[in-house]
Parts: C-alpha cells; sequence; structure tokens
C-alpha cells in the first residue's frame, strides 16, 4: 500500500510575473544564470532544464537526459509519490503522480488587461 504524505501548504508564488522571472533567472545555490527551469511547488527547490549551473545539488548525478526523468527525479525525493511545478516560458504547471508526467496549460498571472499571460515573454 502507498502512503501519500499530506502537504500542509505549498510554496508561495510571487504575486507579479516579473517577479517569478526574476526568482528564477539564477540558481539559489550558484547564482549561476539558468535558461529555464521549474520550480517545485512542495519544497521551492528550483531544477534547471538547461543547465548553465552545474550545481551538484541541484543537478542529481547521473545527470536526467529529460524534463520527465528530472520531475519525476525530484518528486521521488521530494514527496515519494507526486509533485507540482511551475514554469516560465511557457507559464505551465507541470504535475507527476508516480511515473506519469502531465503540463497543463494555463496561466496562472494575469496580464495589466486580465488577459491571459500564456505565452508571455
Amino acid at each position: 500500500m502507498f502512503r501519500y504524505l499530506k502537504v500542509k501548504e505549498y510554496e508561495s508564488l510571487p504575486h507579479n510575473y516579473p517577479t517569478l522571472v526574476e526568482e528564477f533567472d539564477k540558481c539559489r545555490s550558484c547564482e549561476k544564470e539558468i535558461n529555464t527551469a521549474l520550480m517545485c511547488l512542495i519544497c521551492g527547490k528550483i531544477l534547471p532544464i538547461t543547465y548553465n549551473c552545474k550545481c551538484d545539488s541541484v543537478r542529481p548525478k547521473p545527470y536526467p537526459r529529460s524534463v520527465k526523468d528530472i520531475v519525476l527525479n525530484h518528486s521521488f525525493t521530494c514527496h515519494g509519490s507526486f509533485g507540482i511545478y511551475i514554469s516560465i516560458n511557457p507559464p505551465d504547471i507541470v504535475v507527476s503522480d508516480f511515473y506519469n508526467v502531465g503540463t497543463v496549460h494555463l496561466s496562472v498571472y494575469q496580464g495589466k488587461h486580465g488577459d491571459s499571460m500564456y505565452g508571455y515573454k
């Protein structure tokens, strides 16, 4: 029988999109620039997808080959059974459950006029 851990509170997101982009701009461990990343909404860890960052704390060995491998690798070490992540460009929500990974194409942020920020650059 699988044991689900209950998460009492998820990581909070900044209120505006530019602040979120600034947070993803650099690795929290080594301060190097990250091109594309996911943020775990359970623990707050930033997972680089395209690596300029060489941190072993962020980039486990052996290095995962795909986004699915990166997400599943972190999900099993962070929570054990599932994970929820936010990406920036495009601002997708990535969800994992055991060995399945899916993307929800929606925007958590809105523009000045209330329109979706999906695909915003």
